[in-house]
């Protein structure tokens, strides 16, 4: 799976539960992330199907959001309360850090 399509289905995997009002603490989901059972424990928690994104690429995932461990959510994605919108910020720094910058994107 191309990258930015994989950490595309962990925001569209996700989004519904920062819809619906879910809350993470941050402590949590960086913990999950630091043991590797991220997506078993959101996808049990919530009722979520993580199988949409094979194991494979979740562990991929995850090894790019330990390397993003230390950096201050708060300060780079203005994310502080939520872990679950720290998941989501994660991914989408993902996406952009996939992106060939020298590609143009017509959007219209």
């Amino acid at each position: 799976m191309q990258p930015h399509v994989r950490f595309t289905s962990v925001v569209w995997t996700f989004l519904s539960l920062l819809d619906s009002g879910e809350v993470e603490t941050l402590d949590v989901i960086w913990a999950k992330i630091e043991d590797g059972t991220l997506f078993q424990y959101l996808g049990g928690k919530y009722d979520v199907d993580v199988t949409l994104l094979p194991e494979a690429d979740q562990a991929r995932v995850l090894e790019f959001f330990r390397a993003m461990a230390g950096v201050s959510s708060r300060r780079k994605f203005g994310v502080e309360n939520n872990g679950i919108a720290l998941v989501i910020a994660l991914a989408s720094e993902g996406i952009q850090q996939s992106v060939d910058s020298s590609h143009e994107i017509n959007l219209g």
